[in-house]
Parts: structure tokens; sequence; C-alpha cells
């Protein structure tokens, strides 16, 4: 089944960018003199070669590749006799450490899968400092929002509180008044699932499962999203509760 649109899409832009680095370290690997800003960078990450960091090279050029173009399961079978054979090194043991090198390459669809390559790139060079960004691969990658997409965090909140407005029977006059600073995106949310046609108990049962998945990544996005650069009124969203009087009846 294609992942286009989904969740596990990798945009072409994104695969570009992973190979451009990868031919950047197969050119270290073999003492090639490095051309471009890119792969003179990815030298400089990678530091004076040695056996240990040529093995590392050697794992990730692997991996990384057979997750690009093969097949899931082969990809797997791959990583798997890295991770079993791994020398028992400092730098092998930060690879793969948690997700490390294996779950940055079965998530390439993530907003920062290039940053993750490059703070692995530094790990072989032995910089150790960017790790953490690579122990866990996916939904942590929301530590980073609002430096990726600032508005992340305000739309979303909008969204909330239009699904609100639509289960709680309120229009968007409600919104303006009440949420005036997030209104433009909760009028959005509210006209969206409207266009739907009448509120009948499906559509409404519907509209409150997206409203509780969208609210529980919401506060997963909260709670990762560096704090101070998290305005106050971010965690006034509406509970389903408060949208559905019978449920808190």
């Amino acid at each position: 089944m294609s992942t286009a649109g989904r969740c596990g899409d990798r945009p072409g832009r994104i695969t570009d960018a992973a190979e451009q680095r990868l031919a950047a370290v197969e050119t270290w690997l073999q003492d090639g003199e490095p051309e471009g800003e890119l792969a003179i960078g990815v030298a400089e990450r990678l530091g004076a070669p040695t056996d240990e960091k040529r093995d590392a090279a050697r794992c990730i050029l692997e991996i990384v590749r057979a997750y690009l173009y093969g097949a899931f399961e082969d990809a797997q079978a791959i990583a798997g006799r890295w991770r079993e054979d791994a020398p028992d090194t400092e730098v092998f043991q930060w690879l793969f450490l948690g997700d490390g090198v294996v779950g940055t390459a079965e998530n390439g669809c993530g907003y920062t899968y290039i940053e993750r390559l490059d703070a692995i790139l530094r790990i072989i060079g032995g910089d150790y400092d960017g790790a953490v960004d690579v122990y866990y691969s996916c939904l942590t990658t929301l530590r980073h929002v609002d430096r990726i997409d600032p508005q992340r965090l305000h739309v979303t909140r909008g969204y909330l509180w239009g699904l609100h407005a639509y289960l709680a029977d309120r229009d968007a006059n409600w919104l303006r008044e009440n949420h005036a600073e997030c209104a433009g995106a909760a009028i959005h949310a509210l006209h969206g699932v409207a266009q739907g046609g009448e509120a009948t108990p499906l559509r409404r049962w519907l509209v409150a499962a997206l409203f509780r998945g969208t609210k529980w990544m919401y506060r997963r996005m909260l709670n990762m999203t560096h704090g101070e650069t998290v305005p106050e009124h971010a965690s006034d969203v509406p509970s389903l509760d408060s949208a559905l009087p019978s449920r808190a009846a």
C-alpha cells in the first residue's frame, strides 16, 4: 500500500538530501576530496578517519540506503544484522542506543530526519551532544515544532476550539467573541466539519473522535515544546465533556 499523503510519506526532497549526505560519506570513506559545501560539512562532522569510524560509516550507508530504497522487510534484516554484530565500541553503542540509527532510518518522514542524519554523522565523529535527538525518532521531533513550524500550536489550538464549537452547538460569532486570538483557525475547523451536513449522531461521534485524537497530539506537542517559547494561553483548550454535557451528567 502506498504511503503517499499518509504517515510515513517521505517527500523526494528528503530522499535527495539524505542521498547527498550518504554520497559524501562514501567520498570520505574512499579518502576522496569533498566537493561542495555539503560534502565538506559531512567530512568535517566525521573528522579524521579511524577503523572504528569507517565501520560505523559503512553501517550507516547500508542501513539508511536499505530503508530509503529497499523493501521494508529487507531493510529490517540488514539493520538486525548490524545491530547483532556491531562492535562493542563507544560509537556503535551510541548509534544503537534507543531508536538510534535504525529508528531514524525507519522514520524518514519526520520533520527532523535530515537533522537526525547529521547528528548521527557527528556521533561517528565523536560529538555526542545531539544524541538525544536520535534516541527516540518519531514523536520526540515535536520538541522542535516551535522552531520548524511555529504556527502549529496556535492553529491546532484553534482547530480544537472549532471542533468544540461544533459539538457544543456554538457558532462562529461565539468563537469570535470568546476566542478571538485563534478565531481564524477555529472558524475554519467549524465550517469544515459543518459542511458534512446535518449533525447526526454518527457525525458528532466522528467529530468527537477527531477532537480527542487531535487534543492528545496537541498535549504531546505542548509537553515536548520548549517551555519558554510557548504562550500562556496555549494550555487553554476545551475538554470533550464540556462540549458534550450529556457525557458529564
